[in-house]
């Protein structure tokens, strides 16, 4: 287990005061505006935490990547995507590239190394999440919940939708369905969070780690396997068990150990996550 520094800064931002006219002749309102440190957009968080996981735990190596394999490891098809992404990222002072250059003058590939000593203090992310297969607005989005894990529980986070929105670029919609798609295939748990006064707030999200993730997904297997031997027994006689219990295992049964298996699972299994500072 293996973890990377991603600085706080990237997600953050602050709030400048500009004074606005309400109407004509009736003065000003002083009101507050949301700047952020560095306006990324979403690929720019999945390529530079790539380069991060490339450079070691202390980014001290300068690594030299092709783009192809930059898009590969990051999900993306289009090369000119990572090639703008690489650009900006390099105007805001979070990576060096050096250009190369083979014995007959052409063009090789490019040297970077990721800039992560930067002010705000730093979020540990384990770099096992890297491997498993997301797309960037699902991985901008799991890079955000670990940002805003909670000091005094920290295996839970509990974002609002409008704040992940304006820190990593993204629409509500797009935001929602990433949520749904974390779910769906066990990187979070969300649960609903209603105050003493019965006021709704923001919804908590249960992160779990990539060890905790593949014991519940054997735990899982486990359960379908157990309900697929009762079906068979049930429908010995008949052809279209086979068919009946495909179905099953593969739909009713995820949404069933979902609802009534996993919140008593996750309790007991997994470690702490790091301390950020």
């Amino acid at each position: 287990m293996s973890f990377i520094k991603i600085p706080n800064i990237l997600f953050d931002f602050y709030e400048a005061g500009y004074e606005r006219s309400r109407n004509a002749g009736s003065g000003h309102k002083t009101a507050k505006q949301k700047i952020k440190y560095y306006n990324l957009e979403p690929v720019d968080f999945c390529v530079y935490v790539y380069f991060l996981s490339c450079g070691g735990f202390f980014n001290q190596k300068r690594i030299i990547r092709k783009c192809k394999t930059i898009a590969a490891h990051c999900g993306i098809k289009d090369l000119k995507t990572i090639r703008a992404s690489v650009d900006r990222l390099s105007a805001s002072g979070l990576i060096e590239k050096r250009h190369r250059f083979n014995q007959w003058g052409h063009y090789a590939a490019n040297g970077y190394q990721a800039i992560s000593h930067l002010d705000g203090g730093f979020f540990m992310f384990d770099k096992d999440y890297l491997r498993h297969k997301m797309s960037v607005s699902e991985m901008c989005v799991l890079l955000y919940l670990n940002r805003c894990r909670n000091s005094e529980d920290p295996l839970f986070a509990c974002p609002s939708i409008s704040k992940m929105c304006f820190a990593l670029n993204l629409s509500k919609n797009t935001v929602r369905k990433s949520i749904r798609q974390l779910i769906q295939k066990l990187f979070i748990r969300k649960e609903q969070y209603i105050s003493g006064q019965g006021d709704f707030g923001n919804n908590r999200y249960r992160l779990y780690s990539p060890y905790e993730r593949h014991m519940l997904l054997q735990a899982f297997r486990r359960f379908r396997k157990g309900i697929s031997s009762v079906l068979k027994r049930f429908f010995n006689s008949r052809k279209r068990a086979a068919e009946a219990v495909r179905i099953f295992s593969s739909c009713f049964a995820w949404q069933a150990w979902q609802i009534f298996c996993l919140p008593f699972m996750s309790a007991g299994v997994g470690q702490k996550a790091p301390n950020t500072s």
